[in-house]
């Protein structure tokens, strides 16, 4: 992908879960989103402003990578989604 030409789909994705209460996709699959987006944009500020949402934003959903192995797996079973 190109830096101008962003991957549509997690763009689209981003969009519809980090503006809501209520998400489709839990928050391991928003990290790992945010995280592919980022790359491919050159960074998370350029996430930020493609989507809209600060950076501190961004990184709030990323912080569920740093939680403990038994945490992660319930965030993965939507245990815990907040």
């Amino acid at each position: 992908m190109s830096h101008s030409s962003p991957d549509s789909r997690l763009v689209g994705r981003l969009l519809a879960s980090t503006g809501r209460k209520r998400r489709d996709l839990g928050l391991i699959e928003v990290a790992g989103d945010i995280e592919e987006l980022a790359k491919e944009l050159g960074g998370l500020r350029y996430v930020a402003e493609k989507i809209r949402i600060s950076p501190g934003m961004l990184n709030k959903f990323l912080a569920v990578r740093k939680l403990a192995p038994p945490v992660i797996e319930l965030v993965r079973q939507r245990r815990i989604d907040q």
